[in-house]
């Protein structure tokens, strides 16, 4: 009972630091955005500003907006480019989790193999456990070439 108290304490102390690193890291951030959103406002005043000088008010509102307007657009583009390449290159449900199981059949036969001595003290154990993963795995089509 004493292991699952510490358990449990470690994870409570772990959960409780990472609570409170993410309050810091959102309030410091939400902070930072206000600053950065008001010196893009400001830089973008001064960019109409000049502007307007040379091709006037009309034709500096236009600058800006278009500016922005072009900025935007290439922004899209490019998440949703990135989003098709990522879910290209993301394997199907299906494949991975038969990767999964695939894995986890041949850290069971590893472990039946070399985990704890057991091939030196249990080598009848050890064979057995070998056989049962390696005829489970056949059986479900796990290690099947298709």
């Amino acid at each position: 009972m004493l292991f699952l108290e510490n358990l449990l304490f470690g994870i409570r102390a772990d959960a409780a630091y990472t609570i409170r690193r993410l309050r810091r890291t959102i309030l410091f951030g939400a902070i930072a955005a206000v600053f950065l959103l008001t010196a893009y406002g400001f830089a973008i005043f001064a960019l109409a500003v000049a502007l307007a000088r040379d091709f006037g008010v009309v034709g500096a509102a236009l600058a800006v907006s278009g500016g922005a307007t072009a900025l935007g657009v290439a922004i899209i583009a490019y998440v949703l480019v990135a989003n098709s390449f990522e879910r290209r290159a993301r394997l199907p449900m299906s494949v991975r989790l038969k990767m999964a199981t695939q894995q986890a059949g041949m850290a069971a036969a590893g472990t039946a193999l070399t985990g704890g001595g057991m091939l030196g003290s249990r080598p009848l154990v050890s064979l057995a456990t070998v056989a049962v993963v390696v005829f489970a795995g056949t059986r479900l089509g796990l290690w099947s070439k298709k």
